[in-house]
């Protein structure tokens, strides 16, 4: 593979002479090995070519590597890939922070039941209901491999396809092995109508006053409403105008996205998991990225496209979310998307045309069904939008967001709106491993005060990142209708896009692990004061013009890593942000314990000039104005407390110059 790569001087790193660790080779068709290193200087295309070598990869990105491009709206004019540092590390290290928390007290067995469910229990305990009900799994979920680059279709993806259908066939084999539920079940008398594979869960119908017991069990996490009468988290009424500043381009100008468009790096795939969407509409032309149209209310497991209601519902919500995150040329400049990478639609909201519902009803079955779905398809991007209350992180949408992520999925969620879904982020915001997407309308200095906030209910910080918010796109009530759309769905599809654009950034260096992506884009937050359960890390602006560095790595408790950064002349800011994965421990009714990891930016005359020392979060963002002074800066991420050794945590950091 490739070696070492050269690197301007001004983005010396590390000490020369370090040896290179190698990029992993793809699943299918693995490429020889190169003789000798490959200089890069500024020749990009060699850059990009790395990209296809990721092809078909099951692995996780490599630890303990340090990357680093100096760019130009957004185009690398330099990178270099070196080893951390053995030096680099010190174990042993006591750092002390105010604010501590106490140890969470045990949860009540019976805050696994949904609060809509313990309605319908107190309201009739003999009444049969509709819930999915779901269980600890002792196995990891497996990684995925990479879909291909390029066009979806041919030959050319037949193995990839194949691949991901044996990994679920294998998934399924384990579960069905685990009979334990199944008895739990069958015990108080329910009748299974599914079993899903992304979640060790089932939809089940079962007297109400069952449902206590069930939930005592130790391998119960989660029991939920199959159908719950929750809307889109958007806030009507729609209506449209003649202002030219609140359209589409305005939204993309906030996010800084254009320049990461211009590269062309428009591969991949999206789902969004919505109310449908009507493709017809003249903003999904020249192009149209539009390609797997899937019901997963009426379509079965695989949400065949036959039932599909293509005028959308209403309100028009999926319309609104597909077009700002690829729409075409056909509505002019200002209404363009944000990508150009394909997009997959899944409806997973029920109509009064259904039968079974009053109004348009959030259908918890065909979201997890919606995620399997997407995840066979390849889509390595998942725009979820769903505002469920829920009291429980462990729940069964938060449970699958951090299944997919662990498949390889980036997962991208609106935090859920003041009025409509509690007065928490709502679930699957609240997921352990999905990014929680706040509002900040496009003509307001901050966050809207309707959209939800933190802290999730075990503690950690919500929302993640906001977005623009409020701005006209296409709806789905004709062909050429443009309407607001606002609310945390107005501002979900322009962090799906934005997360999109950065995974195949970082896609041509050999990074592409969702907790990366997760980085950069709590890295992208606009935050300059300390960051909370309202702002998140701020409003989304990608980095265009300056030097940036991002890895992997892993830290232990009491343990310090130490990153210098080369701060030329003339850099204005200087950003950098955490994010680390966590999640339940396999073992029955054991939640995985906390993992406080702090960060730190040190000027040259070793004098700490920003920190990042949150108790329950599981990122840190932190910044530093300038002009700053040019010279050696260091980056220190410090395992105050981690809940096991070598806990991975993804970083980056962002020198703006002028």
């Amino acid at each position: 593979m490739v070696g070492r790569y050269g690197l301007a001087m001004a983005l010396v790193l590390l000490p020369a002479g370090m040896a290179m660790a190698q990029t992993r080779p793809p699943l299918i068709s693995p490429a020889p090995a190169s003789a000798a290193p490959v200089g890069l200087g500024r020749n990009v295309a060699l850059v990009a070519g790395r990209q296809g070598l990721l092809d078909g990869s099951e692995a996780a990105d490599p630890a303990r590597l340090v990357y680093s491009a100096r760019i130009i709206d957004a185009k690398p004019q330099d990178f270099a890939l070196t080893t951390e540092p053995a030096a680099a590390r010190r174990q042993g290290v006591v750092l002390a922070k105010s604010g501590e928390p106490a140890p969470p007290a045990p949860a009540d067995p019976q805050a696994k039941i949904n609060p809509l469910v313990q309605q319908l229990i107190a309201a009739d305990p003999a009444r049969p209901v509709a819930v999915l009900v779901t269980f600890n799994d002792p196995a990891a979920m497996p990684r995925f491999p990479e879909p291909p680059s390029g066009a979806r279709g041919g030959g050319l993806h037949r193995p990839y396809s194949d691949r991901r259908a044996q990994i679920v066939r294998a998934i399924e084999a384990r579960r069905a092995e685990d009979r334990e539920p199944l008895v739990l079940l069958q015990g108080i008398g329910a009748a299974v109508a599914e079993r899903f594979w992304l979640i060790n869960g089932f939809r089940i119908t079962v007297a109400a006053g069952a449902l206590t017991g069930l939930a005592r069990h130790p391998r119960v996490l989660a029991i939920d409403p199959a159908i719950a009468e929750i809307g889109p988290p958007v806030v009507p009424p729609f209506a449209v105008d003649a202002d030219q500043g609140n359209d589409v381009d305005d939204g993309r100008a906030i996010i800084r996205s254009d320049p990461y468009r211009a590269l062309g790096l428009n591969d991949g795939y999206i789902a969004v998991l919505d109310t449908g969407v009507r493709p017809t509409h003249l903003v999904f032309r020249n192009p149209n990225n539009i390609d797997v149209l899937g019901d997963c209310v009426l379509g079965g497991r695989t949400c065949a496209a036959g039932a599909i209601n293509t005028s959308d519902s209403s309100p028009p919500h999926g319309t609104q979310t597909t077009s700002i995150i690829a729409a075409g040329s056909g509505g002019g400049e200002a209404f363009r998307g944000v990508t150009e990478s394909t997009v997959d639609v899944f409806r997973i909201y029920n109509r009064p045309s259904d039968g079974d519902v009053r109004f348009d009803s959030l259908n918890l079955g065909a979201t997890v069904r919606a995620m399997e779905r997407a995840l066979t398809l390849g889509d390595r991007v998942i725009a979820v939008q769903v505002q469920l209350i829920s009291t429980n992180s462990f729940d069964s949408l938060a449970l699958a967001a951090d299944a997919a992520f662990d498949s390889g999925a980036v997962v991208v969620v609106a935090a859920g709106n003041r009025g409509i879904g509690g007065q928490s982020v709502a679930s699957p915001a609240i997921a352990h491993k999905a990014l929680a997407i706040g509002r900040t309308d496009i003509r307001s200095a901050g966050p809207h005060p309707r959209s939800l906030g933190g802290p999730t209910p075990d503690g950690r910080i919500k929302p993640d990142v906001h977005a623009p918010s409020d701005t006209e796109t296409a709806s789905g009530s004709t062909d050429s209708f443009f309407s607001w759309f606002d609310g945390t769905s107005g501002a979900t599809p322009y962090a799906a896009g934005a997360a999109a654009l950065l995974r195949n950034w970082l896609k041509q260096f050999g990074a592409i692990d969702p907790g990366q992506v997760y980085a950069q884009m709590i890295l992208s937050g606009r935050r300059t004061g300390a960051v909370n359960n309202v702002n998140g890390a701020g409003l989304l602006a990608l980095p265009v013009y300056g030097t940036t560095w991002w890895g992997k790595t892993d830290v232990s408790n009491a343990e310090t890593i130490e990153l210098k950064l080369g701060v030329a002349a003339g850099t204005t800011a200087l950003d950098a942000a955490l994010w680390w994965p966590e999640g339940r421990d396999p073992a029955p009714g054991l939640a995985e314990q906390h993992s406080d990891i702090d960060l730190r930016l040190i000027d040259p005359a070793g004098v700490v000039r920003a920190a990042g020392l949150s108790t329950t979060s599981i990122w840190e963002r932190v910044r530093v104005t300038g002009p700053l002074t040019p010279g050696v800066w260091t980056l220190q991420i410090y395992g105050y407390r981690t809940s096991a050794p070598a806990r991975t945590v993804y970083w980056s950091a962002f020198a703006a110059h002028n």
